[in-house]
């Protein structure tokens, strides 16, 4: 018993120290894990005030960045500011130098108007004066004579010697002045230009518009001006002159008591020069080109009624006294006013008399001429009289005619200082030497619809200048365009020329496009050529699956396969049971579904989109059009022939232009001479071709590779003689295979979709196996 009893207390000895140990090791691993979970406390502190650090300079990166963008973006501001401002301040300097460019034209031309206004008032002050001494000497030797006149008569002489006396220092005044003005006004040139400088004004002139009362009619001869709009000064003492002689002895004033009668304002047959009222001595009146004011002219003497002789005033008066009886308080204030009333009238005070202390008399000599010229200057008449070119013939119609005229301007715009001549034969060079600078491209066609209407017509230019001469064509209607025709029309074989040149002007623009629309092209068909294997699949699947459908019917039996025409149908047949879905949904859901989406996706059906547009026939055509154009070019330069475009003729293009301009043959040993240096023609083309031989070669057979891919396709889907040639136009009974195969890349995209939508392919493999009725009922069970 004892002994048990030490057996089981050692026992109990080993499991207490095994508990003991189990439990030294979970303390340890327990220190342990807690170590490590400080440890990793004290990481993640470290890590987390780490990035609290990072954030906190991030922070400030950011808002230093914030800063600086804050300051770009206000540099930018200023930077476009500045830039308004500056370009307000060129625009400023440009308007600044068009108005002093405009104050020295206006400068210039006024300075020319103060020449010739001085010019004139000199000539018209000498044929006055001139005018006056006659006159003088007439009134001399009529006061001399006792014989004739009386006393009244003498007073008169000796008060028209006064006014001619006053007449001539008015004209030694007037001189004056004007030189005077001119001077100031050539000093004042460059203050003129200052102030535009300063003060941009719409106008140059730097004599304002100074208000002048107009001269009474009744004034003395000294204040009339020298020149009036219908007649100048030297005339009106002619006049008076004329209208002085009376029917009495000698070149006295006519007898009889007062002032002899003025004479009638000339006519304006008489104002002209040459005319019955011409002044003596040979002065011609010189037509006003200033503005005529149509007013009023008062006449020399008025009688002015005075208050006892005017009826209107006498009744007023009577008036006056009724009311001064019937007010008896005011006799005073009346009796003053009836004395202003009949004070006596002086017609010398009038309105067109200075006031007193004024030394300025009204005169039209004090109105600055160079202000007048300016802002009175007669208008040029807006009614263009006919020249008699409406009278002439043209050989060209409107239309042509319009064309060469806008040709022509534009080209001497180009060349500022040209004549219509040297345009002709700077055209004319242009086209001989090929210079496509001078001659674009639209000037070319519009040359050679010109001369193709000539021809049809019948050459008329020619055959006038073969009748007439050349020297005719100056008397038709717009002789230049004419002479331009004519002169391009003496270039041998023009027409064939124009073509050459017109089809080298367009061949970069056309050969880019053929080789763009080649490209596109190949690369769809290549595409679809990458995709036979998917395609194969694709249509193998719906023939199993109509071929399903059609078994045990009338329906025609496919044993091959069926016509692309045919896929519409495919897209026709609905299932009964879910008639969302067609037949072609049931043919994409019975393939893999990698398969199906491998078939089209977006970038081929983008593909085939630009391939469509540009039609396979189209492309065929433009390139072989452009490849034949180049060889015909090409024949120009390996046997000098070339087939025309226009009538398919074989012409002989020759290699040098003959000089037409050789009245007589040259000898043998000057052949040389009659060769046209100008016709560069043939090395031109020939550059030309040599440039792009290799350019379209290679276009070329791209041209055929790309054909014989899309035949090799039409052989893949067994529909050669529906889609191959490619259709001309709609009117083709054939069609596009890429046009039918982007609809039907389109319909697979779509119908993939509503597979992968509606699950399609788990329905279809959800679908329970049915065995038929008919094998059900027909055959026994076995026992």
């Amino acid at each position: 018993m004892a002994q048990d009893g030490h057996e089981e207390l050692r026992e109990l000895e080993k499991r207490l120290a095994a508990v003991q140990e189990a439990r030294a090791e979970q303390a340890l691993r327990t220190d342990r894990i807690i170590a490590e979970f400080e440890a990793k406390k004290a990481e993640l502190c470290e890590h987390l005030a780490r990035e609290r650090r990072e954030r906190e300079q991030c922070d400030a990166l950011l808002r230093a960045e914030s800063r600086r963008w804050v300051s770009i973006l206000e540099d930018l501001d200023k930077a476009e500011d500045r830039n308004t401002q500056l370009s307000e301040v060129k625009q400023r300097q440009q308007k600044l130098s068009e108005e002093e460019k405009h104050l020295e034209d206006e400068s210039g031309a006024l300075e020319s108007a103060q020449d010739e206004v001085r010019r004139l008032i000199e000539q018209h002050a000498d044929g006055e004066a001139r005018l006056i001494e006659a006159e003088l000497a007439q009134l001399a030797s009529g006061a001399s004579d006792d014989n004739v006149g009386s006393d009244d008569d003498y007073e008169v002489l000796l008060q028209r010697k006064l006014e001619i006396k006053a007449k001539l220092e008015a004209l030694e005044s007037a001189s004056v002045a004007s030189t005077v003005v001119q001077e100031e006004n050539r000093g004042n040139a460059g203050s003129e230009v200052a102030s535009a400088r300063s003060v941009p004004s719409s106008r140059g002139s730097t004599t304002p518009p100074v208000p002048h009362s107009q001269p009474s009619a009744s004034e003395e001869p000294s204040a009339e001006p020298a020149a009036t709009d219908s007649q100048p000064a030297s005339a009106q003492p002619n006049k008076s002159e004329k209208g002085d002689k009376g029917k009495g002895k000698g070149k006295g004033p006519a007898k009889g008591k007062g002032p002899p009668p003025k004479a009638p304002p000339p006519s304006a047959k008489a104002a002209a020069p040459g005319g019955k009222g011409a002044a003596k001595g040979g002065l011609q009146i010189k037509k006003s080109n200033l503005i005529t004011l149509h007013w009023k002219v008062r006449p020399e003497t008025e009688e002015v009624r005075q208050p006892a002789q005017d009826r209107l005033q006498a009744m007023a008066e009577e008036l006056v006294s009724v009311t001064r009886i019937a007010d008896g308080s005011k006799d005073g204030e009346n009796d003053s006013r009836s004395e202003a009333d009949a004070a006596t009238l002086d017609p010398a005070v009038n309105v067109f008399k200075a006031p007193e202390g004024d030394d300025s008399s009204g005169e039209c000599d004090d109105i600055p001429s160079p202000m007048i010229e300016v802002y009175f200057k007669r208008r040029a008449a807006a009614v263009k009289l006919d020249s008699g070119e409406s009278k002439k013939v043209s050989l060209l119609d409107q239309k042509r005619l319009d064309m060469l005229g806008i040709w022509m301007r534009k080209h001497m715009m180009a060349n500022r200082g040209s004549s219509d001549e040297q345009a002709v034969l700077s055209l004319k060079r242009a086209v001989l030497r090929c210079d496509y600078n001078v001659v674009k491209q639209e000037g070319l066609s519009m040359l050679h619809q010109v001369l193709r209407q000539q021809k049809t017509d019948g050459n008329k230019i020619s055959e006038y200048v073969k009748a007439n001469g050349e020297e005719a064509l100056q008397k038709l209607q717009h002789p230049w365009h004419h002479r331009l025709v004519f002169e391009i029309m003496k270039v041998p074989q023009v027409e064939e020329r124009l073509e050459c040149m017109l089809f080298e002007t367009a061949f970069e623009d056309n050969a880019r496009k053929c080789e763009a629309d080649i490209d596109t092209l190949c690369q769809a068909l290549h595409m679809l050529s990458g995709k036979k294997d998917v395609l194969k699949q694709l249509f193998t699947t719906v023939l199993r699956l109509g071929q399903s459908l059609n078994k045990g019917c009338r329906a025609p039996q496919i044993e091959r396969g069926f016509t692309l025409s045919s896929l519409d149908k495919v897209l026709q047949a609905k299932s009964s049971a879910s008639p969302k879905h067609n037949m072609l949904h049931f043919a994409l859901a019975m393939m893999p579904a990698m398969d199906a989406a491998a078939i089209f996706t977006e970038e081929d059906v983008l593909l085939l989109s630009r391939a469509k547009v540009m039609k396979s026939f189209t492309v065929y055509q433009d390139c072989n059009e452009l490849v034949q154009g180049f060889h015909a070019v090409r024949a120009v330069c390996e046997n000098s022939s070339y087939k025309s475009t226009v009538t398919g003729e074989q012409i002989v293009m020759e290699r040098r232009r003959k000089t037409l301009a050789m009245k007589e043959k040259a000898p043998e040993t000057e052949i040389e001479a009659s060769i046209d240096t100008d016709d560069w023609f043939h090395e031109c083309v020939k550059a030309f071709v040599d440039g792009n031989m290799n350019r379209v070669s290679i276009m070329s057979r791209a041209c055929l590779a790309t054909f014989c891919i899309y035949k090799e396709l039409a052989v893949f889907f067994e529909d050669v003689n529906s889609v191959y040639p490619p259709p001309k136009d709609d009117k083709d009974t054939r069609v596009d295979l890429v046009v039918i195969l982007h609809k039907f890349a389109e319909q697979v995209r779509q119908h993939q979709k509503d597979v992968d939508q509606d699950d399609l392919r788990s329905l279809l493999a959800a679908t329970p196996e049915q065995t038929p009725a008919s094998e059900d009922q027909g055959e026994p069970r076995a026992s």
